[in-house]
């Protein structure tokens, strides 16, 4: 998955009229570091995701996928 289509999938997160308060503020600090030097940095390392509040959730969301399916 490219980063842009990972940006339009949390941005539909965000605008979903259904996604509940804890989804959207999810989104909502995902996109906000976006953009961020220290997102920039810890990505230009090699990291898949940064180390902000909403890209450990998605982190530690992914991790569990296979005990949440």
């Amino acid at each position: 998955m490219t980063h842009t289509r990972l940006t339009q999938l949390v941005q539909a997160l965000l605008d979903a009229p259904t996604s509940n308060e804890t989804v959207k503020e999810f989104a909502q600090s995902w996109i906000n570091a976006e953009g961020t030097p220290n997102a920039k940095d810890i990505k230009a390392e090699g990291a898949e995701f940064c180390d902000c509040p909403g890209c450990v959730a998605a982190k530690n969301i992914i991790d569990l996928k296979a005990e949440i399916e």
